[in-house]
């Protein structure tokens, strides 16, 4: 639980920095990808983690069906499958914006957002994994007491 939440704010703070380096105008005059604040980069985070949670079972599905696309791929129809996925949670969370202060003008936003939170998660898990069960090496019988 430590690492999700230490991760969840390092995240934050990665789209706090992304949103600063994506510059433009959009429509009217808005920011093409705009974070109001911490609060707003902290409520986006939590929000694309539940919509991840819900498409990766369906990514996963999708997945196992092109086993041969995967092989055929060396993993990339896989690899390309999960980055579709992150980048539609991107997307409606910055579209719908449930908590105000978290806008994406579209979904080539989107995609570079995702890009580089996906980089910063492949960096950051490793460091802020919790250690379980199988990461104890294994003992011999007579060795446990």
């Amino acid at each position: 639980m430590k690492g999700f939440v230490l991760r969840c704010l390092v995240n934050a703070g990665v789209l706090l920095v992304v949103a600063n380096q994506i510059d433009g105008r959009g429509p009217g005059g808005r920011d093409i990808f705009e974070v109001s604040g911490f609060g707003a980069a902290v409520g986006a985070v939590l929000c694309i983690a539940v919509v991840n949670a819900l498409l990766q079972p369906l990514a996963s599905i999708i997945r196992a069906l092109g086993c041969v696309f995967n092989v055929l791929t060396l993993g990339l129809f896989g690899l390309a499958l999960s980055f579709a996925a992150y980048t539609a949670a991107f997307w409606v969370i910055g579209t719908f914006d449930p908590f105000g202060g978290f806008n994406v003008a579209g979904l080539r936003e989107a995609a570079i957002g995702a890009c580089w939170l996906s980089i910063a998660n492949a960096l950051l898990t490793p460091l802020t994994r919790e250690p379980d069960d199988r990461d104890e090496p294994r003992r011999r019988p007579e060795e446990r007491r």
